[in-house]
């Protein structure tokens, strides 16, 4: 298997690819995928930027948690459903992009009734319809 130029590129900026490969038989099916994440694990950038001996380490825990929430409406305008997470609190990991296509392909009247609508919260942030904003908003609360 060979990857071309043009491949190796889409997956620097983030796009999956998937290739089938050749199978001796006709009832194996084969797939390679390849997507690039850049991301730091989260526990390398908390070593790397909390002095933990400091008198103001549960601060700088605190700033560095405020900075890192802050910076996911950033990276969703400008990266869309690339830029959601994977949540791993419970048994079953709950990847959000996937979750959302999912609940949203269950509403049956977007598709037929407001297929702009329905193509931009798809493809959020390549799709926005002419004459439309948007805009985000954040919500304080306490659950539990």
């Amino acid at each position: 298997m060979h990857l071309s130029a043009g491949e190796m590129s889409n997956i620097r900026k983030g796009e999956a690819i998937a290739k089938i490969l050749d199978s001796s038989s006709a009832t194996d099916i084969f797939v390679f995928g390849a997507v690039y994440i850049h991301a730091e694990p989260v526990m390398e950038v908390a070593r790397s930027k909390i002095q933990w001996n400091s008198l103001n380490v549960i601060e700088e825990v605190k700033d560095l948690a405020k900075h890192g929430t802050m910076q996911l409406p950033d990276s969703y305008q400008h990266y869309g459903d690339r830029a959601l997470r994977t949540y791993r609190d419970k048994r079953d990991p709950l990847a959000v992009a996937e979750h959302f296509r999912s609940v949203l392909s269950r509403v049956e009247f977007f598709p037929q009734y407001l297929p702009e609508l329905n193509h931009y919260l798809l493809e959020f942030p390549r799709s926005r319809p002419a004459g439309t904003d948007h805009f985000f908003y954040w919500e304080k609360s306490i659950s539990g």
